[in-house]
């Protein structure tokens, strides 16, 4: 069953995101939401409610991220992040982001 917990997000505002992905992080879960044309999220949880975090390329809202997943691709025990932006026309679109 789903229990809502939106309340746990201090920055509730709505977003276009199309991708989610969930790491346990080194000092708590980490949720990272792709957004499309606005700035990426980074959501850490902090004393018991989720935060925005992202900065930087991070955040960039230039983007139109479709899609997100994380793997600890070089083994040293940290997720990476991938996020796959998708081409908004005919220039190539936006190039996807590691």
């Amino acid at each position: 069953m789903f229990t809502e917990r939106s309340a746990l997000v201090d920055d509730g505002r709505p977003m276009r995101g199309y991708g989610v992905a969930v790491t346990p992080g080194r000092d708590g879960p980490l949720v990272f939401v792709a957004g499309y044309g606005e700035p990426n999220r980074l959501y850490a949880r902090e004393d018991g409610r989720f935060s925005d975090a992202a900065c930087g390329i991070v955040a960039d809202g230039t983007r139109h991220g479709m899609g997100v997943c994380a793997a600890d691709l070089d083994a040293d025990g940290c997720e990476e992040v991938y996020v796959h932006n998708c081409a908004r026309g005919v220039d190539g679109g936006d190039p996807d982001l590691l």
